[in-house]
């Protein structure tokens, strides 16, 4: 669950104070909604979402995002597991640079 604040510049704008997780609650106040790293240099990103609508060459693109704010821990104890109760394992992809 997104949490927003009002940032006041010139103009007024809507910007990420905070995300919590949909499971446990867990707040997560990194400027990223996606990423639980707790250092600058950690890698730690869970998005689980859903894009639905349609994207024409000449009419332009009209979609909608369903996303689900999931902590590390929830990742590993819910997720994971609600896949591997169907079988199902992970797409593993490393990066090294």
């Amino acid at each position: 669950m997104r949490e927003m604040k009002t940032v006041e510049h010139r103009y007024r704008s809507q910007a990420v104070d905070s995300v919590r997780c949909d499971c446990c609650n867990r707040i997560n106040r990194n400027q990223d909604e996606t990423d639980w790293a707790t250092n600058n240099y950690a890698v730690n990103e869970i998005i689980v979402s859903r894009e639905t609508g349609t994207n024409y060459p000449s009419d332009g693109m009209n979609t909608t995002t369903e996303r689900f704010h999931v902590c590390p821990d929830c990742w590993d104890a819910h997720v994971k597991t609600l896949f591997a109760s169907f079988n199902s394992k992970p797409t593993i992809i490393e990066k090294e640079a």
